[in-house]
């Protein structure tokens, strides 16, 4: 509902910036005599920097500027005007008011770049930091999924190779030989070279594919 209201309002102000300060301009420089005075310049420059405000919101920051200093050389030019009313004509030329208009532009130029300048070096350093965040979290998954796999392997091979253990103790401290039931365990021990292949397969995708992708040119071949 916020941005409904803040895109109603924009939107006529931008076309009444747009075209109200069109108007000015074509106006002053389609009249000779208004280009002789030197408040004409300062507003000239004032409605070219808040015409782009209107036009441009990339550059709002560095337009804005530029009216916000053009709008105190308007305020000097009539302090001097009243304080020195005799002198003012010579004090403030049409020369001078260009000159000084050109200078505030230049001035909002070099703090524009300044300013965008080191913006983008903290974008720079905001992006580089998010990447080493992300590959830094893509390599703390991959490693706990490292540590859970070998988790798994290890519990397979324990719970294949304990029977076969107790066996081999039992065998060792017992004088008496030990059940027939216990060669199971051979056989469980031996499974676990069996079972691991597939183990690897089920935990491990790049070797899942690798080892499809085998079986499916074996059989081709065959």
């Amino acid at each position: 509902m916020i941005d409904i209201i803040n895109s109603a309002l924009n939107v006529p102000l931008m076309l009444t910036s747009v075209i109200a300060n069109t108007v000015v301009l074509v106006a002053i420089l389609s009249t000779p005599s208004l280009r002789s005075s030197s408040t004409i310049v300062f507003l000239c420059s004032l409605a070219l920097s808040d015409l782009l405000v209107g036009a441009t919101n990339i550059f709002a920051t560095f337009l804005g500027g530029v009216s916000l200093f053009t709008s105190t050389a308007i305020s000097v030019d009539r302090y001097l005007a009243l304080r020195h009313h005799m002198r003012y004509p010579i004090l403030v030329t049409t020369k001078r008011a260009i000159y000084t208009s050109t200078s505030l532009w230049i001035f909002c130029i070099l703090i524009f770049s300044f300013v965008l300048k080191h913006r983008l070096q903290i974008k720079s350093q905001q992006q580089n930091a998010e990447r080493f965040n992300a590959e830094h979290h893509v390599q703390m998954k991959r490693l706990v999924k490292s540590v859970i796999n070998t988790f798994l392997f290890f519990i397979c091979m324990i719970a294949c190779y304990t029977p076969v253990l107790i066996s081999s103790v039992l065998d060792a401290v017992s004088s008496e030989p030990i059940s027939r039931s216990w060669i199971l365990a051979d056989t469980l021990a031996y499974m676990n070279s069996s079972i691991n292949p597939f183990l690897y397969c089920w935990r491990l995708r790049d070797l899942r594919r690798a080892f499809i992708k085998t079986l499916r040119k074996l059989s081709s071949c065959h």
